[in-house]
């Protein structure tokens, strides 16, 4: 092989071979050996056997990447591609055979080999896609589902909307592309920022790859080959975010025994067998747990029994599907049906999907394409679970110290939160893990949460791993692993036992495609041209797309798989037994627009519209719109300006509702603008920010899970009241939020005059420029005020229905969470929702006064510090640094406010690409392009990072030092 390996001054790979196959090889062996413990780490994820190495804290993940058949929907998929694409598939194994190469000497470099006794294991040709496809499956945020259940059945379906807001593990991607007739050079620039959980080592990972046929740069996914996401050929660039599409569904199965052990689901024409088998989960120093795989025509079943869990639903609710169980009985009891589904879709004597490519054998009609929910905002993977407790709880009813989450009786005999994670020195703090991220750029990710907190006072939180939402992350070692809802075999054990669970459907699994074909279409690129007809094969995740070529051409599209089917699938878990509810053999139509002098891609309702439920709030993406509308000039340089832009619009109508507040007896605290619902008058120019909460229509919200869990105990910031609003009392000495004392009901109550020190917040804040820099005090006190508000709205006895735990594993917790969700939608729960105008009014009255007699708050970076998630958590948990920014900032670095101000998701990468020079090109990523701990280049851009600098892009070979074999860079 002719492959030569060059670093920069930032130790940044620059491969060069001979071809194509050769560079693939490069690139997984160089990848192997920087980053042998990621690569490892994110295989065993992708397979569900990280609870060998990791320990129990991780059963619950390894339990749905197993009954969500990840790795065999990967395998799929490499299948399909070897028979329809031998020359991509060839290059795919290249990138295989090249990280098998560099394992070994990967491992030996990487200390977390030894520390938990793991040996280096063989990667398959599927691997890669295993590992994209585990990365992402949570990115859609279909738990989001399960929470408008809930919200429906115990709240009323008037407010399963009332919550459509971006969410703590989802959305927060930048993107723009600038023409050339607004930049200084004449050519277009590219830029952007995507936000997700960070990780260390970081989820993108900065390469050069150059072959005869190309030379790029760009932004990889470790253990996948090419440069899916964020490339620069040099003569066309290109990059992404979530689009906040729904293109997952989940559906209500009605499962049976029957005598041989096997299992039916009962479908639109009947009860048809499911295909079923039990694997085992081998846990690290505990007892390995057994698990019940099953598949029906819809889909694999990821949550295994529901039964008594929600209400009916679906037209003709719970009776109807009974009696045509009843109806169906007799007929198939020995067995059921032997007759095949509709032709070219699932074998509905086997349960087995049928051949890559086909749809479901239930037929229906179509839903109009676009009616698809939003890879919501919802919050990522779990890794939003409480260390200490090992599942969030829900504020008002979970011990603030223990953490203990589900409610008594929750169904099913599988894996339930179990992990090491503790409370640190006195039980002052608890370890908060967060979802993790790689889930494209926002998406939804999951945490394994094995870290422990280290007993500070702002609580000690790692942020979760990639789709690893660990349901039990950090749970006490000695935990019952089958204590969890629903996962072991024992569901519906016994012939004739009839139970309830719900299926994914998701389109790799449906169609056995990934879309892994457009990766070396578009490292091959040219022209925006050439772009777009490659991306015209993506499929999962689904992404909002923009590029610019060196003729000025320009692209600003959304690409991917969305398939058409009834609006309900978007919105709520439907009835398998319902033809209706079928996926038609087409996708959607992906949107796409013209580019007049500069377009934003912020994961907000707009392009994607017509193919999604929830958008971010719009605030990101306009304030980059009016920043770019200020210069003809722009820079590479200049756009620094945008990417670290902390201005906080979301604050507007909380400074709106504390303005009402009267300061004085002789103070009406009234003040100009838009009247409210509540009251609360909103300035005409932020009428817009968050709409109020709407029924069947489409909402606004962006995808792997937030930091803390915010339905569980976890660290209240300096000078807020309790983590747990519902059992503990407030700094102030006064009642708990979640007392009769003081959530109320308030209605009624005279909403008293302010405090002198209540006052002094108040006009702080009402002088505040709404800029959250990390050395604001100003900015800190605004964060313990909202807050405190977040955590008495949730509080409040009009949410009490919505505190119970929800009956499902607590990987979903995330999203399941009451605390999260207020905080989220406070924006709308202070002008709309079922929390009285008054009650509202006395809440933010409450809220001055609980901060003022508090210690002063701190400037916003002591207590938002960087969080990030590792597979083995350092336990120097005081070196991460204080961040500026916050959720809904440009700047986005996302906390759960009332509950953690630590941040586990902010930039995971910063790039500026300029099609004038691509050497004028810059980038950033938080860590370093080593994933090795030790290694000069671990953590050296991190500096950079935290500035809000960016590093040269080099491609002159001469400027380049070349690695020599054996070289430790």
């Amino acid at each position: 092989m002719s492959i030569e390996v060059f670093r920069d001054k930032w130790g940044v790979p620059h491969l060069r071979a001979a071809d194509p196959s050769e560079l693939s090889h490069a690139q997984g062996r160089v990848t192997a050996r920087d980053r042998a413990w990621q690569l490892e780490v994110e295989r065993h994820r992708a397979q569900g056997t990280t609870a060998a190495f990791l320990g129990a804290a991780e059963v619950g993940w390894d339990t749905f990447a197993r009954q969500a058949r990840l790795a065999d929907t990967a395998r799929r998929c490499f299948d399909r591609l070897d028979r329809e694409d031998e020359a991509t598939a060839r290059w795919v194994r290249a990138y295989v055979d090249g990280v098998n190469e560099g394992l070994a000497e990967g491992a030996r470099r990487a200390p977390e080999f030894a520390a938990t006794g793991l040996v280096p294991g063989r990667w398959e040709p599927w691997t890669p896609l295993a590992v994209w496809l585990s990365t992402h499956i949570l990115f859609a945020g279909f738990p989001t589902k399960l929470w408008r259940e809930e919200v429906a059945r115990r709240l009323g379906e008037e407010w399963t909307e009332l919550f459509a807001t971006d969410g703590p593990g989802t959305a927060g991607s930048n993107g723009w592309v600038v023409s050339g007739d607004r930049t200084a050079s004449g050519s277009p620039i590219v830029a952007g920022d995507p936000h997700r959980f960070i990780e260390a080592p970081g989820v993108y990972q900065q390469i050069r790859l150059a072959c005869p046929e190309y030379d790029v740069v760009g932004l990889a996914v470790p253990g996948v080959p090419g440069l899916a996401h964020f490339g620069h050929t040099g003569g066309v660039a290109w990059a992404i975010t979530n689009a906040m599409a729904d293109y997952q569904d989940l559906y209500r199965e009605r499962l049976r025994r029957t005598a041989d052990g096997g299992v039916e689901a009962l479908g639109p024409d009947g009860w048809h067998p499911a295909s079923v088998h039990t694997e085992t989960v081998e846990v690290a120093d505990a007892e390995p747990v057994e698990i019940e795989v099953i598949e029906t025509a819809r889909g694999p079943v990821i949550i295994t029994d529901v039964t008594g869990g929600f209400g009916g639903l679906g037209s003709r609710g719970d009776a109807a599907a009974d009696a045509d169980a009843d109806a169906d009985a007799d007929a198939d009891a020995s067995g059921g049906s032997e007759g095949p589904g509709a032709p070219g879709n699932t074998d509905a004597a086997s349960g087995e999907p049928g051949a890559p490519g086909n749809t479901d054998a239930a037929s229906g009609g179509p839903g109009a394409p676009g009616n698809t929910d939003a890879a919501s905002g919802e919050p990522g993977a779990p890794g939003n679970t409480d260390a200490a407790s090992g599942g969030p709880g829900a504020p008002g009813n979970t011990d603030a110290a223990s953490g203990e989450p589900g409610s008594p009786g929750a169904p099913g005999t599988g894996p339930g939160p179990a992990g090491d994670g503790h409370a640190g020195a006195g039980g002052d703090a608890d370890a908060v893990t967060a979802g993790h991220g790689l889930a494209a750029e926002g998406g939804a990710s999951a945490g394994t949460g094995t870290g422990t907190g280290t007993g500070t006072g702002e609580g000690a939180v790692t942020a979760g791993h990639p789709i690893a939402a660990q349901p039990g992350t950090g749970a006490d070692l000695g935990a019952d692993p089958g204590a969890g809802p629903g996962a072991g075999p024992g569901a519906g054990s016994g012939a004739g036992r009839s139970w309830e669970g719900i299926s994914l459907r998701y389109p790799p699994r449906v169609t056995g495609e990934l879309g892994f074909r457009v990766l070396p279409e578009l490292l091959a690129s040219r022209t925006v041209a050439d772009v777009d007809r490659a991306v015209d094969g993506w499929v999962e995740p689904v992404n909002v797309v923009q590029a610019a070529d060196t003729t000025g051409g320009l692209l600003h599209r959304v690409a991917g798989h969305v398939p058409v089917r009834d609006r309900a699938n978007s919105l709520r878990v439907v009835p398998a037994w319902e033809a209706g509810h079928a996926w038609r053999d087409r996708s959607a139509p992906m949107p796409r627009a013209d580019v007049d002098g500069h377009a934003v891609m912020a994961n907000a309702r707009g392009l994607a519209a017509p193919l999604g439920v929830e958008f971010a709030p719009p605030h990101r993406a306009a304030r980059i719109d009016a920043l770019l509308a200020e210069s003809t000039n722009w820079t590479p340089e200049a756009m620094v300006s945008v990417h670290t832009d902390t201005d906080n619009p979301s604050a507007a109508r909380l400074l709106a509702a504390i303005r009402a507040t009267a300061a004085t007896d002789d103070e009406p605290g009234t003040a100009p603008g838009v009247a409210t619902r509540t009251g609360i008058p909103v300035a005409p120019q932020e009428a817009e920010p968050v709409a109020p909460a709407r029924s069947g229509a489409e909402s606004e919200a962006p995808g792997r899970v937030g930091p803390a869990d915010p339905g569980t105990a976890s660290e209240a910031p300096a000078g807020a009241g309790p983590a747990d609003p519902g059992t503990a009392t407030a700094a102030t000495g006064s009642a708990a939020p979640g007392t009769a004392e003081a959530a109320g009901p308030l209605a009624g109550r005279h909403t008293r005059a302010l405090s002198p020190e209540a006052s002094h917040v108040r006009a702080r804040l009402l002088a505040w420029d709404r800029r959250m820099e990390s050395g604001s005090r100003d900015a800190g006190l605004y964060a313990a005020v909202r807050g405190a508000v977040v955590r008495r709205i949730a509080a409040h006895p009009s949410f009490e229905a919505l505190r119970e735990p929800a009956p499902y594993p607590a990987l979903f917790q995330p999203w399941l969470a009451l605390g999260p969700r207020v905080a989220f939608a406070l924006e709308t729960l202070l002008v709309s929702g079922p929390v009285p105008a008054g009650d509202v009014a006395e809440i933010v009255r409450e809220a001055l006064e609980e901060v003022a007699a508090g210690e002063e708050p701190a400037a916003w970076g002591v207590t938002h510090r960087l969080a990030p998630w590792q597979a083995l958590p350092d336990p120097d948990d005081a070196q991460w640094p204080g961040l500026g920014g916050d959720h809904d900032c440009v700047l986005s670095t996302s906390s759960v406010p009332g509950f953690t101000d630590r941040s586990a998701r902010a930039s995971a990468a910063r790039y500026v690409w300029d099609l004038a020079d691509r050497d004028n090109s810059l980038w950033v990523v938080p860590f370093g392009a080593s994933g090795v701990d030790g290694d000069a280049h671990h953590r050296d851009q991190l500096p950079l990072w935290l500035r809000g600098e960016l590093a040269p892009v080099t491609t002159d070979w001469h400027h380049l030092t070349k690695e020599l074999p054996h070289d430790d860079h």
